[in-house]
């Protein structure tokens, strides 16, 4: 893949938030924290075990039998209930990333609640950071859900290994859309090396067109543009219109004008009058000006 040029500064369009701006330190601290909060419950909890099955039993002549059994039901008991709480925020952050696309406002609120949580494993504070990665690509900022995001995947995710796809896709994605392509460029390296589905790899696909041709890779983007666009078939209809539209604009600056015609005119069946006009005004699509010529 061709590496990008320097990055260029953008803009993330503000949004009412009742969650701070994500500062990067900030997922290092609360992980740092909640491990020290388990390591300091596990030393109350080996405390207490002593102190039942020794010192009872010395300074009271506590029955060991009794003893033993608390102290068991103690260690069930802690364990269980921080794996139920564990649970519930690995849920939750599940469900807030289809809240987000719903209502973000109070996605925000409850993402709030569960960030707030002492003590959570590492992957499940990962899981809540994903959420929060996209809840603000959802609300348009770009700019923090690319940060967010390349937090989390510098990180193992253990049991939530499964949500590293999606998380890639999310942060090319986002990356594109504040103006940084290395950040694209990263996740898409990182996309070609890792197992996807069928919707993922057509989501790779369009964010790989769009990466190239935005950087003006246009002999990238245009190679095989045949098999690309029967791929993009299998999108749904404004993706795959503009996809189209993106390999019409390759096709157009290579000077390639019956396929660029064609594409084109496949986008602006496919796509809507709106989104046509943004892409063009993204520099993504073949000007107006120049769709008949």
């Amino acid at each position: 893949m061709t590496m990008p040029p320097e990055p260029t500064k953008a803009t993330a369009p503000d949004a009412a938030s009742t969650l701070p701006a994500f500062d990067p330190a900030q997922l290092a601290n609360e992980l740092r924290r909640d491990r020290v909060i388990r390591s300091a419950l596990g030393v109350a909890v080996g405390l207490a075990v002593f102190a039942l099955l020794f010192v009872m039993p010395a300074l009271y002549g506590a029955d060991p039998s009794w003893t033993l059994l608390l102290a068991a039901l103690l260690v069930l008991g802690v364990w269980v209930s921080r794996a139920v709480a564990n649970a519930k925020a690995a849920g939750a952050a599940r469900g807030l990333m289809l809240a987000a696309e719903v209502s973000p406002g109070n996605a925000e609120a409850r993402l709030g609640h569960w960030l707030d949580r002492r003590g959570l494993i590492d992957w499940v504070r990962l899981m809540l950071y994903h959420a929060w990665a996209t809840l603000r690509h959802r609300q348009g900022r770009h700019a923090e859900a690319a940060a967010l995001c390349g937090s989390v995947l510098g990180r193992p995710l253990g049991p939530g290994e499964g949500a590293r796809p999606q998380m890639l896709l999310l942060l090319a994605e986002s990356s594109l859309e504040a103006g940084e392509p290395w950040g694209a460029y990263f996740a898409l390296t990182q996309l070609h090396t890792t197992p996807l589905t069928l919707n993922q790899l057509l989501q790779r696909l369009g964010l790989q067109v769009r990466y190239e041709v935005a950087l003006g890779y246009d002999d990238a983007a245009f190679s095989r543009w045949r098999r690309k666009a029967e791929l993009a078939e299998l999108m749904p209809g404004p993706l795959c219109g503009v996809t189209h539209a993106m390999l019409g604009l390759a096709a157009h600056r290579r000077g390639e004008h019956a396929a660029a015609a064609w594409l084109t005119r496949r986008a602006e069946l496919l796509c809507e009058p709106d989104q046509l006009t943004r892409l063009r005004e993204q520099r993504l699509a073949v000007p107006t000006t120049d769709v008949s010529a």
